[in-house]
């Protein structure tokens, strides 16, 4: 008697599925943690890519509406990502070009008869983005830039 009872208990856990589903809960969760973290991460990198395009894109507004190349890191910048300013390598250029798209030295060139010189102003911000934790097959820092481009006359 004593050993059916045992069979039947035996027999009861063995047919059992009721931890199958922890089981398979711990092979998965892992998988679902990278999963959620990778997409932080992702999320990060999108944002500080279209950050720096808004920042470049306020420069060059800057300089157009009389600002000094000079004051951009301190206004521009300190507006837009606050006390990491010094973290963003931000460049000016000036540009000069014909009709026919060449570029050339501002006030050194002219244009031909009918055409004059086109002055572009170009600002370019440089960041580099770090994950939150190393990646398989992915650089940990990856080099982020936004650049905008506006015609001043």
């Amino acid at each position: 008697m004593r050993l059916t009872l045992s069979r039947r208990k035996l027999s009861l856990y063995l047919g059992s599925d009721s931890g199958a589903a922890a089981v398979e809960f711990s092979f998965i969760a892992p998988l679902l943690i990278l999963l959620i973290v990778g997409l932080v991460d992702m999320g990060n990198y999108i944002r500080n890519r279209m950050k720096l395009e808004q920042i470049s894109r306020a420069s060059v507004d800057f300089i157009l509406q009389g600002g000094e190349e000079a004051n951009i890191q301190q206004e521009v910048l300190t507006y837009y990502v606050g006390e990491e300013a010094n973290t963003y390598a931000l460049s000016t250029e000036r540009i000069c070009t014909c009709e026919d798209g060449v570029a050339h030295e501002c006030g050194a060139i002219t244009c031909g008869q009918g055409d004059h010189s086109r002055q572009y102003v170009q600002v370019s911000v440089d960041k580099t983005f770090s994950t939150l934790f190393p990646y398989p097959g992915i650089p940990s820092e990856i080099s982020l830039s936004g650049s905008a481009r506006m015609r001043l006359d």
